[in-house]
């Protein structure tokens, strides 16, 4: 397996399955990750339903007026 693990992993990036075999009994399989979270294959097989959107918010969102001097320079 030594000589040949960057072949093995170069057939599993390819999305092959590599079977290890320890004196020809299968010990272990060698695969690609897959590209999609667990959370979107469990959402696309309806097991999971994604939280609902937070309603709009009702406060007030105006700007505040700017201040024309530094709290420092201001007299009371």
């Amino acid at each position: 397996m030594r000589k040949r693990l960057s072949e093995a992993l170069a057939a599993a990036k390819a999305g092959e399955d590599v079977i290890i075999t320890e004196r020809g009994v299968p010990v272990a399989r060698l695969g690609g990750v897959e590209a999609t979270s667990l959370l979107e294959r469990l959402e696309a097989d309806g097991l999971l339903e994604p939280p609902p959107k937070p309603a709009r918010s009702r406060v007030c969102r105006r700007r505040r007026p700017r201040r024309t001097r530094c709290r420092a320079c201001s007299v009371a």
